[in-house]
């Protein structure tokens, strides 16, 4: 199985970029040769991200960026949460999600998400932290930083 974004058509003519594509579970029957398709959300995301550890192997959790939002997907349990970064001061738009996991722990929601989450009113980037088992509450840290971390950038957390 493979969760991935589907766009209903690839880079339209209108000239804008917009996020309207949708979290889709991909079933490839190997031995028939077909693909079963399933449309997990409506929610229009980009940049969905799995613990670096499970990449190749099943999930639980998937952690997508929306206009405003993470949207963290449980894919076991086919329900899905969102952070919102329109509250208590710190607004913008996210940036993909990379999970650091908790030492010494193999559990998915122990460890954080670090994301930049761009603010246009000053035109700078904060580095914000999110726990992974309290995702809806707050952040537990938020670094402001004195430049704009372009959408797009990717990265990938090394414990040592």
């Amino acid at each position: 199985m493979l969760e991935v974004v589907r766009y209903p058509e690839m880079w339209p003519n209108s000239g804008e970029f917009e996020v309207d594509a949708a979290l889709w579970r991909w079933t490839i029957d190997l031995d028939a040769g077909d693909v079963e398709e399933n449309q997990l959300d409506d929610r229009g995301v980009e940049f969905p991200r799995v613990d670096d550890r499970r990449v190749g192997a099943a999930a639980r959790y998937s952690v997508a960026v929306g206009s405003d939002s993470l949207v963290r997907y449980d894919l076991d349990r086919g329900t899905a949460s969102e952070h919102r970064f329109g509250t208590a001061g710190l607004s913008g738009a996210p940036g993909e999600a990379v999970f650091a996991p908790s030492p010494g722990q193999s559990d998915e929601s122990s460890g954080w998400y670090l994301t930049y989450v761009y603010d246009p009113v000053r035109d700078g980037s904060d580095l914000v932290i999110i726990d992974a088992s309290d995702f809806d509450g707050q952040p537990v840290a938020r670094v402001r930083l004195p430049r704009r971390v372009p959408h797009g950038f990717h990265g990938n957390w090394i414990s040592e």
